[in-house]
């Protein structure tokens, strides 16, 4: 009996004495394991290390710019060359225009701005008022309806005028019409008297006088690039006219009260 316990305690001591070896080189691998990794891990940050340095040794040796200075320094090129070039450009012009315009005068420099400035105002439109009437008429129709709307013309710059004469007249039938601003060179000056077939055929116009509302062309007068907007027939004052298309559009009550007070 004894014998045996004496065996099973000694086959216990063996089982413990082997898991206590495997035990051992269990630890002895993972041990080995560690210290393997370790070395790996010292080794890359020696390497890296070894790079920064040697990066770091070249960069001051050879005095190379790092990358934030190389682009502080292309920009720094590239606004340099901006700004040659537009001061190359800025020199360049008043001598380009001095030698394109060397045999250019004065009057015709200004008849090349007068163009474009009228060109600029070409597509813009404003009130324009037309006085339709015959020769058949007294001498001072025209006269009466020129010194009532110029009034107009001198305080509100954004209107036009115009009178226009049925059928074609000869030269000496058409000074006949200006006779009665002889005494008035000034008004007589600001009366323009065209002769439009067109205009009165379009109209459907076989009797004068007649007044006739539209927009046109602040620029030169050119009859088919304007909006007729009223046609009042009738011997009748510009006054009595206004009154008749204020009624339709009160934007001509602004004329019509300026006429009324006398305030021109």
């Amino acid at each position: 009996m004894i014998a045996k316990v004496l065996f099973q305690e000694s086959d216990n001591m063996r089982n413990f004495l082997v898991l206590s070896l495997f035990m051992v080189v269990l630890s002895g691998s993972n041990l080995e394991n560690f210290f393997d990794s370790m070395k790996k891990k010292q080794a890359q940050y020696q390497d890296k290390n070894t790079s920064n340095n040697m990066r770091d040794s070249l960069v001051k040796r050879f005095n190379i710019p790092s990358e934030e200075n190389v682009t502080k320094e292309y920009s720094k090129t590239i606004n340099s060359l901006n700004e040659k070039s537009k001061k190359a450009i800025n020199e360049s012009i008043p001598w380009i225009t001095k030698k394109m315009l060397s045999g250019v005068s004065e009057e015709q420099l200004q008849s090349v701005v007068d163009a474009i400035t009228q060109k600029a105002t070409t597509n813009e439109k404003i009130d324009t008022i037309f006085y339709l009437f015959s020769t058949s008429q007294t001498e001072y129709s025209l006269y009466n309806f020129i010194s009532a709307v110029s009034k107009l013309e001198s305080l509100n710059k954004n209107i036009k005028y115009y009178g226009v004469v049925q059928g074609m007249l000869n030269k000496t039938e058409l000074d006949m019409l200006y006779k009665p601003f002889k005494f008035e060179k000034e008004l007589g000056a600001k009366t323009i008297i065209k002769m439009h077939p067109l205009m009165y055929r379009d109209l459907e116009l076989k009797r004068v006088p007649a007044y006739l509302f539209s927009k046109c062309s602040a620029g030169e007068f050119k009859y088919k690039n304007c909006e007729n907007k009223y046609l009042v027939r009738g011997d009748i004052s510009l006054h009595k006219a206004l009154e008749i298309v204020s009624v339709e559009d009160s934007s001509y009550l602004d004329y019509l009260h300026l006429l009324e007070k006398g305030d021109y």
